[in-house]
């Protein structure tokens, strides 16, 4: 799988569908033509430090929607297997019109899913809706986080996530408590760590 960009016009287009069913294209992956890997969220303004309940799913989808992935763990607050199965409906209706124009097969395979609690962190607008977890980011290189005490920062660096933009990520490291502050092309990986007993949230 390859992730899209989002100034790719199968981005573009997914995003825009699903925004129709008041929903957000958090990412998306492609192998070839034949497969998809679409993930949902809510919009930025439910990711934003508002602790939400999960929505009941006693209407889950219908047995026979297998295209649409059932996750056995925790969700991101807000999504069920009914917006996975709508939204998979939309796309493959998409794919069948105008999927070839776009690279992608008229009937992929298409895996449609939340991004889960432990989600990763790949785009700006990630680390902007994770503001306030704990996350964990995996640098690039060798090059130090930053330094304390006269020794340097290295490796894997976990902490309360205080600041996203386009270009800087701003991280309370836990073990020193300080704020490190380091460009987002230093992240090779990242992802928020789940914490149960406080749901994800640093208070």
């Amino acid at each position: 799988m390859a992730f899209v960009s989002r100034s790719e016009a199968l981005w573009q287009e997914f995003s825009g569908i699903i925004q129709k069913e008041g929903l957000e294209l958090y990412d998306l992956e492609q192998a070839a033509k034949s497969s998809l890997r679409v993930t949902i969220a809510k919009p930025a303004a439910a990711q934003t430090g508002v602790a939400e309940s999960a929505e009941s799913e006693a209407n889950l989808a219908d047995s026979t929607d297998s295209e649409a992935s059932e996750e056995s763990g925790p969700r991101v607050p807000g999504i069920t297997s009914g917006d996975c199965t709508r939204v998979c409906r939309r796309l493959m209706a998409f794919c069948e019109t105008d999927g070839e124009r776009l690279g992608v097969g008229s009937e992929p395979e298409l895996d449609v899913a939340s991004p889960g609690l432990d989600r990763s962190l790949r785009l700006p607008e990630h680390f902007l809706w994770a503001v306030g977890e704990i996350v964990k980011c995996v640098p690039q290189g060798e090059t130090p986080w930053g330094e304390f005490q006269g020794k340097p920062l290295v490796g894997v660096l976990r902490g309360e996530l205080l600041k996203g933009d386009e270009a800087n990520v701003h991280i309370r490291e836990e073990r020193t408590g300080l704020e490190i502050v380091f460009p987002l092309k230093a992240v090779k990986r990242a992802n928020v760590e789940f914490v149960p007993e406080d749901n994800g949230k640093k208070k």
